[in-house]
């Protein structure tokens, strides 16, 4: 159980920083051979978030895409401002793709992709962090795989850009 209880706290700031610093980090400390690419607006979008948890969430994310990527693949993380009241993050990846049986599974805690073969090591516990932090702040995960081209795989969060807490 997650409980984000007394830890929350306010920052103001630009996602394509945050982006910038993600990537930067993703690229060095991953050390793939996967090509990583990002898309901001030209106007920047600001958010008011807990910055640690949001960092953590996106990270997590991105590092799956590259992760159970093949070298010299692409990852592609794009911001949208869909709305005035939230802004959305898509992963997009050009690795083996997610069966759509699994699309709720891998959400679920300690749950991994029975697939040895393109698994790299893992708890299976990041999917499910991600979920429960994106909906604890009133946000969506989603996920959409093509199961005929059976490669690739779009992760989609939406957030809201001011801090607010949904109850549990």
């Amino acid at each position: 159980v997650v409980s984000f209880a007394g830890v929350l706290k306010h920052d103001a700031f630009p996602l394509a920083r945050l982006l910038s610093r993600l990537l930067e980090v993703a690229c060095w400390g991953l050390g793939s051979a996967v090509e990583i690419e990002f898309a901001v607006p030209q106007t920047p979008v600001w958010v008011d978030a807990d910055s640690t948890l949001l960092e953590q969430a996106v990270m997590n994310v991105v590092g799956n895409a590259v992760r159970y990527n093949h070298p010299g693949g692409h990852v592609a993380v794009i911001l949208d401002e869909p709305s005035a009241a939230e802004f959305s993050l898509r992963v997009v990846d050009d690795g083996p793709g997610i069966h759509t049986d699994w699309h709720e599974a891998i959400f679920a805690p300690f749950r991994r992709i029975a697939d040895t073969e393109v698994a790299p090591e893992g708890s299976g516990i990041g999917l499910a962090l991600v979920k429960k932090t994106v909906e604890f702040f009133g946000g969506e995960i989603t996920v959409l795989s093509d199961p005929k081209r059976q490669r690739g795989t779009t992760f989609r969060v939406y957030w809201p850009k001011e801090l607010r807490r949904v109850a549990t």
